[in-house]
């Protein structure tokens, strides 16, 4: 994990081994479902980030313990 939070894919999933293209499509009907964001930021070579923001009366409502108050 690095030390914006974030994390690497596992170097056995690579472009040569892709995956369905599912994962984003779901992502974005969850956010829009809740009103969420989504910021991507792509450097070529290097890789992406994404960047999630749930409004926190979505979280509140369904996973309370998740909040840090």
């Amino acid at each position: 994990m690095g030390s914006s939070g974030g994390f690497r894919v596992d170097k056995s999933r690579s472009r040569e081994t892709q995956g369905t293209g599912l994962g984003l499509a779901i992502v974005k009907h969850v956010l829009l479902r809740h009103g969420g964001t989504l910021q991507i930021k792509s450097e070529a070579g290097k890789g992406s980030s994404f960047i999630v923001c749930m409004p926190k009366a979505a979280i509140a409502q369904r996973q309370p313990e998740l909040l840090l108050n």
